[in-house]
């Protein structure tokens, strides 16, 4: 029996040739696991990996001397998954508990968090994954958090902009970053390296109530800004944050889209998330995969200028779509 693995499998194997690391691999091998589908196609797959993680964390037990070691897994829950990733004390457990309904240990002492904090930021009618990682330094930068980065869906890069060494902060993570094959951009930019993986990403300029923040806030925008998109906030004060959630939305580049079953009412309380440029054929697709060859045409409302009209099923869809199927 085959074991017609679908794409984001692949695209998730791929990682493995930027992991450095034991417990890289095995963040990867687990996310594998969990894509993979059940069926006995896949069975001797699922041994294969499962072999592979034990082997792993063998190996982990006898380099530390002990059979436990420092890592964590974060299986990704929601329409999508935002990795926070910042040096000691630069709000990140601050920003999680006015992001979502989290509520992490803040303390005024540097790590504080000590393994990844999740919550989930409810954007409208979808909720989005926030997990706020451990901090990192030069001294500290485990190979297993850049393994969770590496396959999130945007990363959120946090500063501390009331400090004069701002430049020195970003400059440090990006080096971390770099270091572990990811590589941040804003919206389009081209990606030209297959030796690294490519993230979207955004710059939280946390604190900016603090004295010398908005110069520290100017000077980055003009320094990054073809690289790095920046943004100022204070989780403090609890300003800025409603901008950074639709921020956090459009970046993650994904479209909600409605259906509803001839002659009956819009349920629009389970939309399907989508990715920017999906086609109608595409999400036919997923609902039935007898759709393909049973649909026989299908109506469109799309604000104002479409209500109900037929169109060809390679149509891009974009958010806020209500399709309407009709089959054979």
């Amino acid at each position: 029996m085959p074991a017609n693995l679908p794409p984001n499998y692949y695209e998730k194997e791929r990682e493995l040739k930027f992991a450095s690391t034991p417990e890289e691999k095995i963040q990867i091998y687990l996310e594998l696991l969990s894509i993979m589908p059940k069926h006995k196609g896949t069975d001797k797959l699922k041994a294969d990996l499962r072999s592979k993680i034990a082997k792993l964390k063998r190996e982990l037990g006898k380099k530390s001397g002990v059979a436990r070691f420092d890592f964590y897994h974060v299986p990704k829950e929601g329409a999508a998954q935002a990795v926070m990733l910042g040096l000691p004390n630069s709000g990140k457990s601050q920003i999680l508990g006015v992001l979502t309904n989290a509520e992490p240990e803040i303390r005024n002492y540097p790590f504080t968090t000590r393994k990844p904090q999740i919550g989930m930021l409810i954007y409208e009618d979808i909720q989005i994954q926030i997990v706020d990682m451990p901090p990192v330094s030069l001294d500290y930068a485990p190979g297993w958090i850049f393994g969770i980065a590496r396959s999130s869906n945007l990363l959120l890069i946090v500063l501390d902009i009331s400090k004069k060494d701002v430049s020195k902060q970003i400059e440090i993570l990006l080096n971390l970053l770099e270091s572990s094959h990811i590589r941040t951009f804003k919206n389009d930019a081209q990606q030209t390296d297959e030796n690294f993986m490519y993230k979207q990403s955004l710059v939280l300029c946390n604190k900016e109530d603090m004295e010398a923040a908005q110069y520290n806030f100017q000077f980055l925008s003009k320094k990054y800004h073809r690289q790095l998109e920046f943004i100022s906030i204070s989780a403090l004060k609890n300003s800025g944050i409603k901008k950074l959630k639709d921020d956090i939305y459009k970046s993650l580049n994904i479209i909600r889209v409605y259906t509803k079953p001839p002659k009956k009412d819009i349920d629009k309380s389970h939309p399907f998330v989508l990715k920017k440029n999906t086609k109608i054929i595409e999400l036919a697709s997923q609902i039935h995969k007898d759709f393909i060859t049973n649909l026989k045409y299908v109506r469109l409302w799309r604000n104002q200028k479409l209500k109900g009209m037929r169109v060809d099923r390679d149509e891009i869809l974009q958010d806020g779509d209500i399709i309407e199927f009709h089959t054979k």
